[in-house]
This record gives C-alpha cells, sequence and structure tokens, in this order.
C-alpha cells in the first residue's frame, strides 16, 4: 500500500531547531545588550565626571586665587576672605541637608552672613561630592574631593596658588 504524505509544512524536528537557533541569538544580543549598556554607563560617568570636575576647578581656582588666608576652623578646613566674593572668614562645605535632595553633595562657600553655592546646584543633578577637604601652606590652597553618582566615584586633587 501507497502512503500519501504533503509537503506542505515543517516536521517538528525542524521547528524545534528553528526554535532553539532563535532562543540562542535571543541569549546573544542579551548579553551584548547589557554589556553594551554597562561600557556606556562607565563612559558617560568618566566624561560628566570630567566635565563636573573641570567646572569645580575653575570655580574653586577663582574664589581662590584672589583670596587671603584668615586661619582654620574648629574641623581643621582652611578660612578665607575674598572681596571679589564678598566673603570674609568663609569656607567650603558639603551640604548633607537630607530634605533638599537636589543639594545633597553640592559644595557651597559659607561664611558668616551667607551661603553661596560654588556652582549652580542645578548643573550636576546626577553626581554629587563628597569627602571634600582644603589646606593652606606656603600661599597654596591644595585638597582633594571625590565625585561619585552611587556606583561609581573619582578622586579629584587640586592646588591653587595665591596671587594676593
Amino acid at each position: 500500500m501507497k502512503r500519501l504524505r504533503k509537503n506542505n509544512g515543517f516536521t517538528l524536528v525542524e521547528m524545534l531547531v528553528a526554535t532553539l537557533v532563535l532562543v540562542l541569538i535571543a541569549g546573544a544580543i542579551t548579553v551584548g545588550m547589557r554589556t553594551t549598556s554597562a561600557v556606556f554607563w562607565k563612559h558617560d560617568f568618566a566624561a560628566s565626571s570630567d566635565t563636573l570636575a573641570s567646572t569645580v576647578n575653575d570655580a574653586l581656582s577663582d574664589v581662590l586665587r584672589y583670596a587671603e588666608y584668615d586661619g582654620v576652623s574648629g574641623d581643621g578646613t582652611a578660612l578665607f576672605s575674598n572681596d571679589e566674593y564678598n566673603v570674609s572668614g568663609g569656607k567650603f562645605m558639603l551640604s548633607q541637608d537630607g530634605t533638599n535632595a537636589a543639594s545633597v553633595g553640592k559644595l557651597y562657600i559659607v561664611d558668616a552672613s551667607d551661603a553661596k553655592a560654588l556652582v549652580n546646584v542645578g548643573s550636576y543633578d546626577s553626581l554629587g561630592i563628597t569627602d571634600f577637604s582644603i589646606t593652606y601652606a606656603d600661599g597654596i590652597y591644595s585638597g582633594k574631593y571625590t565625585i561619585t553618582d552611587g556606583s561609581e566615584s573619582k578622586s579629584i586633587d587640586f592646588a591653587f596658588r595665591t596671587l594676593k
């Protein structure tokens, strides 16, 4: 007896092989996307932190190059005066105010009468500054700070000679 067979479709084995190939391709794409995403965010942090460091260092140098040394505060921070910025006995301070999340980790110039943001608070929303320290010796203000986004961090050192 002759068996009749139609050749209109795929066999079960062919369908399973095609499904397996699609699963392997989807897995490879997923791994590639995760790797690409991680590299993108790492480079994004590097670029953003370099821009912020440049901006903060420019702002620090503007203030400190024409500052006069006023001694040391109780917490060991160098105090300074700068007539151009209307600062007398001022120091740099990081905001730690948890009630305003946008200002946490931002750098301010603080004196007896006022607190001024060193860099516009909205300029670097996704990044914060931690571990800021500054000292004075022989006409040079020097220090360091860390830029962080929560998962990555970068340490920055600075030194500026006063012109006064």
